[in-house]
């Protein structure tokens, strides 16, 4: 098990993405996978002590940030029998969606940073969530991707 709390600042050069992130106090990264994605792109693991994960892919041509932006937008305007979907943080680059099931009122949480690093897009994306709180501090330490 790797444990790398006690750095501030981790390098993904060695798993192929020339970027790094930023640790958390609270949130120690347990480890760090890489594997080739299900679109042949770069896909970084990064899990967390307390279960959580976020995976950082590159975004590989014919994709792009703009289609993705694109994609979602469609989805949250898309009505669902059984869900409700809400974008509570929608920027241009950021986005944190609210999911409620309506038999039960069940709220997920999950969110996506899309972010061009040295020429690159990216993508990182969360685990689904229970807990706003948790989502919005994990999604933080996703935006420290650079």
């Amino acid at each position: 098990m790797l444990t790398l709390a006690q750095q501030s600042n981790i390098q993904l050069s060695e798993y192929g993405i020339p970027a790094s992130i930023e640790t958390h106090q609270t949130y120690a990264i347990q480890e760090i996978t890489q594997k080739e994605g299900d679109l042949k792109n770069k896909e970084v693991k990064i899990r967390y002590e307390n279960g959580e994960k976020l995976v950082v892919s590159e975004i590989k041509k014919p994709m792009s940030i703009a289609m993705i932006r694109s994609e979602f937008n469609k989805v949250l305007a898309k009505r669902n029998k059984n869900v409700t979907l809400k974008a509570l943080i929608k920027t241009p680059n950021d986005l944190l969606i609210e999911r409620t099931y309506k038999d039960d009122g069940r709220k997920i949480y999950k969110f996506m940073v899309l972010r061009v690093i040295k020429g690159k897009e990216y993508m990182i994306d969360s685990s689904e969530f229970d807990d706003l709180t948790l989502c919005k501090e994990m999604m933080n330490i996703a935006k420290t991707f650079k």
